[in-house]
């Protein structure tokens, strides 16, 4: 490409927006800049325009997105409600500032609202397959659905049940019987020490 243009540049694709049918958003830029004094060498990077019309833009498209996860767990409907967790995973993935932690972070939570749905993931990320560019490489929800959850949907989500779902049930209890996070976690202390991994035991007050 840059032995046709001879220039820097970037190419993005535009995300559509679910809140504002026909509206579209920029998407993250993959941009092509050749190296200075390094001959046939160039680099290749990712970028996230952050102005502030973006963010408005992809505030409101993940506040609406949220509400619908809201609105299809009062249904109960499974695969309503998967719809509309993708949804919201897609606008996040698309939005954010592109980092290793912040795409983890995004999973996490996909994981996290399907287990609040009743319906816990099982499937591993297949090899060589990020979860966050097949959404950064859609231009729509629907798109970025499609091409997750032949591996990633629980029987469940796609309107049925099976084997996994009693399979699921003895690893992943259900969220009501859970203790309350805030009455147990309730103060700093605890929350740091439940963040650094399993609480070996109290310690030591003479530990400077």
């Amino acid at each position: 490409m840059y032995a046709v243009t001879r220039e820097d540049g970037w190419v993005v694709l535009h995300i559509h927006s679910v809140l504002t049918p026909g509206k579209t958003m920029e998407g993250t830029r993959l941009v092509l800049v050749k190296s200075p004094d390094q001959p046939d060498a160039f680099d290749f990077s990712i970028r996230t325009p952050v102005t502030p019309q973006r963010w408005m833009d992809f505030d409101a498209e993940l506040e609406a997105a949220w509400e619908t996860i809201i609105q299809a767990m009062i249904t109960g409907d499974k695969p309503i409600i998967a719809a509309a967790i993708m949804r919201y995973t897609f606008y996040w993935y698309n939005f954010m500032p592109l980092a290793r932690g912040t795409a983890a972070c995004g999973y996490t939570t996909l994981l996290s609202l399907f287990w609040a749905a009743g319906m816990p993931v099982t499937a591993s990320i297949p090899l060589r397959t990020q979860v966050d560019w097949e959404a950064i490489l859609a231009e729509h929800p629907d798109n970025f659905t499609t091409s997750v959850a032949t591996w990633l949907y629980p029987s469940a989500a796609r309107g049925s049940m099976g084997v996994e779902e009693q399979e699921a049930s003895k690893l992943f209890p259900n969220v009501e019987m859970l203790p309350n996070v805030e009455a147990t976690l309730d103060t700093l202390r605890k929350r740091i020490e439940i963040l650094n991994g399993v609480v070996a035991g109290p310690i030591p007050q003479d530990v400077p």
